[in-house]
């Protein structure tokens, strides 16, 4: 790969870490109630049998040796 390659990639990486140390920094400054939590974890409504079970195919799933 090139240097161009290797520029771009170096770019997207940064881009992507500043956004998300840039949305933790904004979470953490307006965590009040938190609604992106409540979002994200089902208002806390979630049974350990709910919350687990899209992981089981992927534990089926992978490689058998």
């Amino acid at each position: 790969m090139s240097g161009l390659d290797w520029a771009i990639i170096a770019i997207y990486l940064l881009g992507v870490v500043g956004l998300g140390i840039a949305a933790g920094f904004l979470r953490r400054k307006n965590e009040i109630g938190g609604e992106g939590g409540h979002y994200f974890l089902a208002g806390n409504t979630l049974s350990a049998f709910a919350f687990f079970c899209p992981a089981l195919p992927a534990l089926a799933g992978g490689d058998p040796s």
